[in-house]
């Protein structure tokens, strides 16, 4: 059945159909409203869900990174170990090359160092004692040095180079005597060199003061040596008299 203009309004007029369009029209507004919330509620989820993707992402990063960082520090922890590890064999190789070194120091610097005041003579000086050092390598130096004849033979070439005045390695010389000296004697303890002090004595001294014969000793320029066993002075000591 069609409703006329004039119907139609009259049924607007009337109380009952406004509410019911008026429950309408809110209804539908309220429908729309809830659609509009679901649709940003909606749109909140995708952004959540966008969040959770990257935030999974992040993770996975930092979870790739830990395992990364968990390898690199077994491996520097190896590493460290090893280092540990050669450290300890370096401390253990430097105790011993000091042991060495100590053993070295204490039986061969003294000899080294004799054997290099040696080799700084002169030519000269060397030529003059040539025929107690045949052999001028270290061994050939310190084996010709402790035998007795050879002793006796450069007491007597430093003995000529006092009393010529020939000063020319004269204390390198004197030098050499008294490491060879110390050595003879420790394995011929009858010898012992002589502590030249007081009067002038003709038997045990060799004076070289021109000018003053006698009187009381006031320089040892080279102490001689005696048997301890006779007491028999074997080379006299060279000395200056006041």
């Amino acid at each position: 059945m069609k409703i006329n203009k004039e119907e139609l309004l009259e049924l607007l007029d009337d109380e009952d159909i406004q509410k019911k369009i008026k429950k309408i029209i809110k209804h539908n507004a309220k429908k729309e409203e809830l659609n509009t919330i679901i649709k940003q509620k909606d749109e909140e989820i995708e952004m959540l869900k966008e969040t959770i993707k990257k935030l999974k992402s992040f993770i996975c990063d930092k979870n790739e990174k830990i395992e990364n960082l968990k390898t690199t520090n077994i491996s520097q922890t190896n590493e460290l170990q090893n280092i540990k590890k050669e450290y300890s064999y370096l401390i253990e190789k430097n105790q011993k090359l000091n042991k060495k070194l100590n053993f070295y120091e204490k039986f061969f610097k003294e000899d080294s160092a004799i054997y290099e005041l040696f080799n700084s003579l002169n030519e000269n000086t060397k030529n003059g004692i040539s025929s107690i050092f045949k052999d001028e390598t270290l061994k050939g130096f310190l084996a010709c040095g402790m035998q007795e004849k050879n002793i006796e033979a450069l007491w007597e070439y430093i003995k000529y180079k006092i009393i010529e005045n020939k000063p020319e390695d004269l204390e390198k010389l004197i030098k050499i005597f008294d490491f060879f000296f110390d050595r003879f004697i420790l394995a011929n303890p009858l010898y012992e060199r002589e502590m030249p002090k007081g009067e002038f004595d003709t038997q045990k001294h060799i004076n070289i003061s021109s000018f003053n014969p006698s009187g009381e000793i006031d320089e040892v320029i080279f102490r001689g040596y005696k048997n301890t066993k006779t007491n028999k002075i074997i080379k006299k000591s060279i000395v200056k008299v006041k």
